[in-house]
């Protein structure tokens, strides 16, 4: 016997059928990530318009007028649908009367955003029941659904102020204190007509551009003195949340400007982490930032100021541009010398060279670690500037400096096994090859043990694992002072008999044994002579010293596949070459496949099954520190 919820459902849907364009088309989805239809929307001559948004049904026979016109939704399910990457809109159908009531879910979104509670009550009112009007509607918003996430529209911007909870009187102080001349928005008295909702709560203010962008700004419901000066302050705040997360810097910066509003952000320090980026990106003539800077410099809060002076060049993915973080950290750096404090001097400067080290500029980068650990001493013994200064040292050829630091950061962070890793990669580039070997061994074996979420990418320390074991046990060569320079001057010296005799380019190897010229001759020398291990893996330490080749990477991936080659490294191989030459390295596979040498083989399979097995490189985000008595506070962020 089907039940009484299963009957509602059943006519909520077939009901729902009836009432939009019989042109669009309807489809069941089997309640898929909490959708019960999805409809397609297509225009008069019953072209597909390419609009598709999904519905979520909630039925319901009550004759009580506020069961009817609300659902109650756990605030976490309201998230989910708001996150889809189509526009989900929630359908609240009334059995009795037989209505519905309708409104795009990431409105509620938005309106729960500050709640602290675990479920909020959709509330719908007479603007949201279904009439003939409701299809065009919802075929509008869509349309112009994609001009707001484009942030494509304009200010000034008509704005309806709509009261759903707390003192009515709010509304009419803050339709005031905005008036008929506000430098953004223009007040409208008719929803209908306006893109912009300021929707008022109790002790809460929130925006909504047609359920594209939002912002939501609290306060203290028990304050005594809500007047037109504190609305209006409580708008403008939220209005900057509004533009900094819309990209609009003019409009930011004229506003911050016209209602010299910076003051008061600045004694905000939630709002200012969150639009700091976006206010020095818009500051073109630096009117904001000395004042930023004193603010955060006379900050006493450790967390605060090393925060914000991350944000600034972390900023949303890293739009600011460089002038504007020098600029930043140059004035931040002179106001710390003039006032003498070294603490803070320290943290500026470890900071701007950390700004430096994740741009690859890594002159500069070693310029500041160093002042760092020049004002403050202490930086030396820390294990993750350690770290850090030795990967700066190693990147710029100063192997015997890497690994030094290397080897003292090893034991104060011992949970840390990917410093095996870069610990075995320093020895190998300073001629320690049986040591990085060794090392690369601990590496793999650690990171085996771990569990799949918390393993390291190993793909390209495999290969070098695989190539130290032939030049130590084959080629026979375990450690050096390597000699790149008198490794170039012998090879010029060798005629051309002597390029292709073992004895001779073993006494370049001697010299310089990641010399790449070296394994080229190598290469040749083993192709001469039927060795075709030796071919392939003189091939491989080329790609590897070489890196960023795309065309060796190509040609040592496709020898993988040949049955007297080491093929068992294939997946190593083709993700290694992808973190260093990332799609150039599939165009390149492209090129060699079409050659003539390779018409008989399947390229368009191995490229296929090449695709298949790249993975994305791990992410490991930028860690910031700030010090707290003995110990250091770590907060991680995504890049």
């Amino acid at each position: 016997m089907r039940s009484k919820t299963h009957i509602l459902e059943e006519k909520s849907v077939h009901q729902l059928r009836n009432i939009f364009p019989a042109k669009w088309v309807i489809r069941e989805k089997g309640r898929d990530y909490g959708i019960d239809i999805e409809v397609e929307i297509f225009d008069d001559n019953e072209q597909p318009t390419g609009l598709v948004f999904w519905i979520q049904l909630k039925a319901t026979d009550s004759k009580s007028k506020s069961i009817k016109r609300s659902i109650n939704m756990p605030i976490k399910k309201i998230r989910q649908l708001a996150n889809y990457d189509l526009p989900v809109a929630i359908f609240r159908y009334n059995a009795d009367d037989n209505q519905y009531f309708f409104d795009w879910i990431k409105r509620f979104a938005f309106l729960s955003s500050n709640s602290k509670n675990k479920s909020y009550t959709l509330k719908f009112n007479d603007a949201e029941c279904w009439n003939t009007e409701s299809s065009e509607k919802i075929h509008c918003d869509l349309k112009n659904l994609s001009q707001y996430t484009s942030k494509s529209f304009s200010f000034p911007l008509v704005g309806f102020i709509n009261h759903i909870s707390g003192p009515t009187k709010y509304k009419r102080i803050l339709s005031a204190a905005i008036g008929e001349k506000h430098l953004l928005i223009n007040l409208s008295r008719h929803k209908s007509t306006a893109p912009l909702e300021i929707n008022l709560l109790e002790g809460q203010l929130v925006l909504n551009l047609k359920s594209a962008f939002g912002s939501s700004i609290g306060w203290d419901e028990k304050l005594e003195t809500i007047d037109e000066d504190f609305l209006l302050d409580v708008f403008h705040k939220a209005l900057v949340l509004f533009l900094a997360n819309t990209g609009k810097r003019k409009d930011l910066r004229q506003l911050i400007s016209e209602y010299d509003l910076l003051d008061s952000f600045l004694m905000h320090s939630p709002i200012l982490t969150y639009i700091l980026p976006e206010l020095i990106a818009c500051d073109t003539d630096n009117i904001f930032l000395p004042k930023i800077i004193d603010s955060i410099y006379l900050s006493d809060d450790l967390i605060n100021q090393s925060f914000l002076q991350v944000i600034v060049f972390l900023g949303n993915n890293n739009f600011i541009d460089r002038p504007k973080v020098e600029e930043f950290y140059n004035r931040l750096i002179l106001l710390c010398i003039k006032h003498n404090n070294q603490s803070f001097l320290s943290t500026a400067y470890y900071n701007y060279g950390s700004y430096y080290k994740s741009y690859y500029i890594l002159d500069k980068a070693l310029h500041y670690y160093n002042k760092a650990s020049k004002t403050d001493n202490s930086y030396l013994d820390r294990f993750y500037f350690k770290r850090e200064l030795a990967g700066i040292l190693f990147q710029i050829g100063r192997y015997k400096c890497s690994v030094s630091l290397y080897k003292e950061a090893i034991p104060l962070e011992k949970e840390n096994i990917f410093l095996f890793a870069t610990y075995g990669d320093a020895l190998m580039y300073s001629g320690e090859y049986k040591l990085a070997f060794e090392y690369f061994d601990k590496f793999l074996t650690a990171n085996d043990r771990l569990e799949d979420n918390e393993k390291h990418d190993k793909y390209e320390f495999n290969i070098k694992f695989t190539l130290l074991h032939f030049l130590i046990n084959i080629i026979g060569i375990e450690h050096q002072v390597r000699k790149e320079f008198a490794a170039n001057e012998k090879l010029k010296r060798l005629n051309e008999s002597e390029l292709g005799q073992f004895d001779k380019i073993f006494e370049v190897l001697s010299l310089d044994a990641i010399y790449p010229t070296a394994w080229y001759l190598l290469t040749e020398y083993y192709l001469k002579n039927d060795n075709p291990q030796g071919y392939f893996l003189s091939i491989l330490f080329q790609a590897v010293v070489v890196q960023n080749n795309p065309t060796i990477w190509a040609f040592v991936s496709i020898l993988c596949t040949y049955q007297e080659m080491e093929n068992n490294i294939l997946f190593d191989i083709v993700n290694t070459a992808f973190f260093y030459c990332r799609n150039d390295f599939l165009k390149a596979l492209d090129r060699l496949i079409n050659l003539e040498d390779y018409k008989d083989f399947k390229g368009e399979e191995f490229i296929s099954m090449v695709e298949n097995i790249i993975r994305d490189p791990k992410e490991y985000p930028m860690e910031m520190r700030y010090w707290d008595g003995e110990k250091p506070k770590i907060i991680k962020l995504s890049k």
